[in-house]
């Protein structure tokens, strides 16, 4: 992730083609424990994705409480990125429903 701005609220921002079109998704994560965007006993904080498009809008097809790192696996559902995700203790598997990632 590259970190965002240091001003209140914190944000940490990522891109990564999910789906193979040449355009990354944004990954927006909101790092700021004191409004409740951050769990203090695991360090996950709250992460949006985002996709940009073309008729120029942002539709979110994710949201999932995840620390450090988000990996993108090389491993695809319905042509689009499987997403590894470490949610304190817990490692999940994130996957394309064909609108959202869920968890499997």
């Amino acid at each position: 992730f590259v970190k965002g701005m240091d001003l209140p609220p914190y944000y940490a921002l990522g891109l990564a083609d999910l789906n193979g079109d040449g355009n990354a998704e944004i990954f927006a994560r909101h790092n700021e424990p004191e409004q409740g965007f951050c769990d203090l006993k695991t360090y996950a904080c709250l992460t949006r994705i985002y996709v940009y498009t073309k008729d120029k809008k942002l539709i979110e097809i994710g949201t999932f409480m995840s620390g450090d790192p988000v990996i993108v696996l090389n491993t695809k559902t319905k042509n689009v990125n499987d997403l590894r995700i470490v949610d304190g203790d817990a490692v999940k598997i994130y996957k394309w429903n064909g609108q959202r990632y869920q968890v499997k």
